[in-house]
C-alpha cells in the first residue's frame, strides 16, 4: 500500500524481524515486483537461493546477486535491488535449500546442477505439469527421507499469438 520498493520492504523488515530475536532466529526471502505487460521484475535478495531464469533450449542464468544477508541477523543493514526482465517463453524460478539439499537414503544430495536439468527438461511443459514433474522426482530421489521444507516458486511469461 506505502508502494515501497522490494529493497525498501527488505530493509524495513530485517530490522523488524532484528527486534526482541534473542533466539537468533533468520529468515532468507527473495523479493520480486513483476510487471505484467513489459515482463519487467524488481528484486531484492535477502540471503535467498539464487533465482534461476530458464529460456528455451536449456538455456539460463542465475539471479546471483545477494542484495544483503539473510533477514533477522542484524538491525541496520540497508538492502539493494536489481532489475531484469522476462522475454516471452522464459520461466523465472525459485526454490528452498530443501529442494537442492533433499537427501537420498544413501545420503546423496539432490544438488543444485540435478535441480536446473529437471526444470530444463520440463521447459516446453505448462507450470503445473512442471511442478508435478519436480514434485514425483523429488519424491522418488529421497524415498521418504523428507528432512527440510520444499518449496518451488516459478512464473512464466506466455508467449501471445
Amino acid at each position: 500500500r506505502q508502494r515501497k520498493s522490494p529493497s525498501q520492504v527488505l530493509t524495513e523488515s530485517n530490522d523488524l524481524l532484528c527486534e526482541g530475536n534473542d533466539t537468533g532466529m533468520f529468515v532468507t526471502t527473495f523479493l520480486a515486483y513483476y510487471h505484467l505487460s513489459t515482463g519487467r521484475l524488481i528484486y531484492s535478495n535477502g540471503g535467498h537461493n539464487p533465482a534461476l531464469l530458464f529460456g528455451t533450449n536449456g538455456a539460463y542464468r542465475e539471479l546471483t546477486q545477494k542484495h544483503g544477508p539473510a533477514l533477522g541477523v542484524r538491525p541496520g543493514l540497508l538492502y539493494n535491488e536489481d532489475v531484469d526482465a522476462l522475454d516471452p517463453g522464459q520461466v523465472l524460478v525459485i526454490c528452498t535449500d530443501g529442494v537442492t539439499e533433499a537427501c537420498s537414503p544413501d545420503n546423496e544430495l539432490f544438488g543444485v546442477d540435478r535441480f536446473i536439468k529437471l526444470v530444463c527438461s520440463c521447459e516446453s511443459l505448462k507450470l503445473s505439469q512442471m511442478f508435478n514433474r519436480i514434485d514425483k522426482d523429488l519424491n522418488e530421489f529421497q524415498q521418504g527421507n523428507l528432512f527440510d521444507d520444499i518449496t518451488v516458486l516459478a512464473l512464466k511469461r506466455e508467449i501471445l499469438n
